[in-house]
Parts: structure tokens; sequence; C-alpha cells
């Protein structure tokens, strides 16, 4: 799917570090994950521009925007999505 998203012109993906905390089971990050996957299979990273969000709870200790949580969840995104850069935080 994101490969005929980019193929169709599509350049900017959303995305957030809860989605998809809300789906049973689910702990946060699958998105980002998904995305980064995706990003690793190779040559797509210049293609895309990546946005991700943090602030909404995760689970215990794992919320706001203190600047130390925003520093901890900002390399947890960077690990899921398998890059070195977020383009829009």
């Amino acid at each position: 799917m994101l490969d005929a998203f980019v193929a169709a012109g599509f350049d900017m993906i959303d995305t957030a570090d809860v989605y998809s905390v809300f789906a049973p089971g689910n702990r946060g990050g699958e998105s980002e994950t998904i995305i980064g996957k995706w990003l690793k299979q190779g040559g797509r990273r210049d293609k895309v521009i990546i946005a991700t969000k943090v602030g909404l709870e995760m689970g215990p200790h794992r919320e706001g925007l203190s600047k130390a949580y925003i520093l901890r969840a900002v390399e947890d995104s960077l690990k899921r999505l398998q890059t070195g850069y977020i383009d829009l935080y």
C-alpha cells in the first residue's frame, strides 16, 4: 500500500507514537514500526516526508511534553521508523 501511495505521487506520511495503542493487544508504535519496515526495504527514505507526534499516553510514565520525555520518545520513534531523522515532529 505504501509503494502504491508513493507511486501515485504522494510523499508525506503522518503517524504518531500512540498509533495504535487504542486497539486491544497493542502497545503503541505499531504504525511507526510498519512504516520503518517499509523504509528499511531500501531506496524510499528520500522519497517521503515523515511526520510523527508525541504527548499522548503510551503507558505508565510514558506521556507528556517534558524535555526528558520528548527526548526519550523521539529516540523510540527513530528506532521504530528505522531512520536517522524525522522531518516534522
